[in-house]
């Protein structure tokens, strides 16, 4: 017969209550073992739940360091990319027989241009180029257009050396590039890309690019 807990001082009730826990009440055995077995199947069921809970979330944290760290190492990647690319485009610029071709268009083109057989010449296709020099820088500023539009070259970075010269080589080449679209009207079209691209960086840094807060030299 189970002690009447109401005659006892509340220490040894708590004792006997503590001690005879895992013991059912008589009168009360299937109760009993009802609620003890639940109470052991929530703790063999919660275990389980906690582990996989716990690698669920270290798995989401390991795959999302890892695509971290790969969108990092892309990026690199594609800034190491960029810099070649821009290596590349000043080391073709800084050509000797490409500096030749910018002499003949700075200083020779607009007179060529007076001549009706050389004007004509640019109709044909193709043309010449052996007489028509001016096409290779044509070329080389369409090939640049191509990378900036594309993603390889790095606009801002290009223009902020560049835009001055790009601007001043559409202007210079536009008449031959009028002409020769006349039956090819797709022909250069990342040199105008660029071209325009430079035009609008020169409206957008009217005073220049020097960076705020640095002083002068001059």
């Amino acid at each position: 017969m189970a002690p009447d807990l109401r005659r006892w001082p509340r220490f040894a009730a708590l004792a006997i209550a503590k001690s005879d826990c895992t013991a059912p009440p008589q009168g009360r055995d299937v109760s009993w073992g009802i609620a003890r077995a639940g109470l052991k199947g929530a703790s063999s069921v919660m275990s389980p739940e906690l582990i996989n809970t716990g690698a669920a979330v270290g798995t989401f944290v390991v795959i999302a360091a890892t695509a971290i760290a790969a969108l990092v190492q892309l990026r690199h990647l594609r800034l190491n990319n960029q810099l070649s690319g821009l290596q590349g485009v000043f080391e073709m610029l800084r050509d000797p027989s490409v500096r030749e071709i910018m002499n003949f268009v700075r200083h020779d083109l607009a007179e060529h241009l007076k001549d009706d057989k050389f004007r004509a010449s640019l109709l044909e296709v193709p043309v010449d180029r052996r007489g028509h020099p001016e096409q290779y820088l044509c070329d080389m500023y369409n090939h640049i257009g191509s990378f900036v539009r594309s993603g390889l070259i790095d606009e801002n970075i290009y223009l902020q050396s560049d835009w001055f010269n790009v601007i001043l080589y559409w202007d210079l080449l536009r008449d031959v590039i009028a002409i020769v679209r006349a039956n090819r009207p797709y022909l250069y079209e990342n040199f105008e890309y660029i071209a325009a691209r430079a035009r609008i960086w020169a409206a957008n840094h009217p005073a220049g690019d020097y960076p705020t807060g640095t002083p002068r030299m001059l």
